[in-house]
């Protein structure tokens, strides 16, 4: 489905010579990336709002969004299988932050705060995950490394604002993002050597 949305939209730019033929497939692809996060946003915002937990999605996503954009990880096999996948680890995360501040409410910051930081540095040395699928050039990949360590650099910095001015479970969303973030890369390291996971 989003295959022929994508192409019927480069279509549309290619007839009125907006882009060149050359560069349709390129086009297509950016249309589909497009659609596909348009598509999890509206469907992870409406379940969000509908549970009332629209600012611990935006806050997990200000998280998960920019380092999985420099730093990769796993990648699901197709659309369909990447809005399920996307929209499990959004809502899995939202509700794992709600669990976490129920059980443990504001104790244990010393054993969150190491938890994540132990994520950062997972993510630090293992990012950009290099893929046999899409392979960068290394010239790219060594600009995704210092983007992502900056990105991991603000995380640090933002969430030690979050836990300082906020309370409930929205402080342990950061926490939760970062853990998921390096579990999808070690995904990815399994997947590049043992096949496909999903």
């Amino acid at each position: 489905m989003l295959h022929s949305i994508a192409t019927i939209c480069t279509a549309s730019l290619v007839d009125r010579n907006v882009v060149p033929k050359e560069k349709q497939k390129i086009y297509i692809y950016g249309f589909e990336l497009l659609y596909s996060f348009s598509f999890f946003l509206i469907f992870a915002t409406s379940i969000s709002l509908l549970f009332g937990y629209a600012d611990m999605l935006y806050m997990f996503l200000f998280f998960f969004v920019p380092i999985r954009v420099v730093g990769g990880g796993y990648h699901a096999s197709s659309y369909g299988r990447c809005f399920i996948l996307s929209n499990a680890v959004s809502i899995l995360a939202v509700l794992i932050a709600g669990l976490l501040w129920n059980v443990f409410g504001s104790g244990a910051e010393v054993y969150f705060f190491t938890i994540f930081l132990l994520s950062e540095i997972y993510i630090w040395r293992n990012v950009p995950v290099k893929s046999m699928k899409h392979a960068m050039r290394p010239d790219r990949l060594l600009k995704n490394r210092k983007r992502a360590h900056r990105v991991l650099i603000l995380d640090t910095a933002v969430t030690f604002v979050i836990s300082c001015m906020c309370d409930g479970p929205i402080v342990r969303v950061p926490l939760v993002a970062m853990v998921m973030v390096a579990i999808l890369i070690l995904f990815a390291k399994k997947g590049e050597s043992y096949g496909e996971l999903i």
